[in-house]
């Protein structure tokens, strides 16, 4: 199978874009409850991963563009939307894995049966 590898550089702490699309809903954990859905709308096939004290997650975005919008959280409850690490179509996005190995920051997906990569330094 044909791999295409698309490289962009994003910064995961410094790069705050606005998100057009998506607003992070405060669901307070400061009485230990807190309020369902921790993400109003549609943010299907969620990847999260940890690094250190932070949480991120990606999540599909289909045919929506700019794609794979990254949020941040520090109790996997609330959610602060940072960057789109997608900003060209290259056709519907879905089911991402997002992961960091060292200092470098992964998003793997399909595209109509190819595998994209998206490469980023922090």
């Amino acid at each position: 199978m044909k791999q295409l590898v698309c490289l962009l550089q994003f910064s995961m702490i410094l790069a705050v874009f606005p998100t057009g699309h998506a607003h992070a809903q405060q669901a307070s954990l400061s009485s230990g409850h807190y309020t369902n859905p921790i993400l109003a709308g549609d943010f299907p096939d969620p990847s999260i991963f940890r690094d250190g004290d932070d949480y991120y997650m990606t999540h599909s975005s289909f045919e929506y563009y700019p794609g794979l919008l990254i949020w941040h959280s520090t109790d996997l409850v609330n959610w602060t939307p940072l960057v789109h690490a997608l900003r060209e179509y290259v056709g519907s996005v879905w089911a991402p894995e997002f992961l960091k190995h060292k200092d470098t920051y992964y998003i793997y997906f399909p595209v109509t049966g190819v595998n994209w990569v998206i490469i980023g330094n922090s």
